[in-house]
């Protein structure tokens, strides 16, 4: 995935945590265009970015 579609959906994902939507594997989950190894990549940047 290019970096700039990674920190788009990256900081989609974030915003929705952070207003309580879910945890980051619910709310990638209900992006069904993403590919599986797309949707972990983005679920592992999240991790690593809320794990700061």
């Amino acid at each position: 995935m290019p970096i700039w579609k990674l920190n788009i959906f990256k900081r989609a994902v974030i915003i929705r945590c952070g207003v309580g939507e879910g945890t980051a594997e619910d709310i990638v989950a209900t992006y069904p265009k993403l590919t599986p190894e797309e949707q972990q990549e983005v679920i592992t940047a999240v991790n690593a970015e809320l794990n700061n």
